[in-house]
């Protein structure tokens, strides 16, 4: 894992579906961080490196998958942070724009209107 980063991470714990190709299980987590180009997310297992997984967000039910190579895992005490790669522009645009009504939802649910 570099310390120098090709885009900006930003922020978002945003629940998370995954499944591993080839495999029928899904998993469940939330992202820790999102950038153009991937994003992060907590795991209970370490997953292969260069593994694909599909990607769903629940949250915002969209019935979206995205498609994404896995290229670190960190292992924590309890967890393990597993990095993915988006595998094209179409997917890491889509990601963005799921966090961006993820925050949108948060801040709606935190900042109710007020009635006049």
């Amino acid at each position: 894992m570099s310390d120098q980063r090709k885009y900006i991470r930003h922020p978002a714990e945003i629940p998370l579906e995954y499944k591993i190709a080839g495999d029928y299980h899904e998993h469940s987590d939330f992202t820790t961080n999102v950038s153009m180009g991937g994003l992060c997310f907590r795991a209970s297992d370490p997953i292969d490196l260069g593994t694909i997984i599909s990607l769903r967000f629940p949250s915002v039910n969209s019935g979206v998958t995205l498609s994404a190579k896995v290229v670190w895992c960190a292992e924590k005490e309890n967890y393990v942070d597993i990095g993915v790669e988006f595998q094209n522009k179409t997917d890491a645009l889509m990601a963005k724009t799921i966090e961006e009504i993820c925050y949108i939802r948060k801040f709606e649910k935190n900042h109710p209107q007020k009635s006049f």
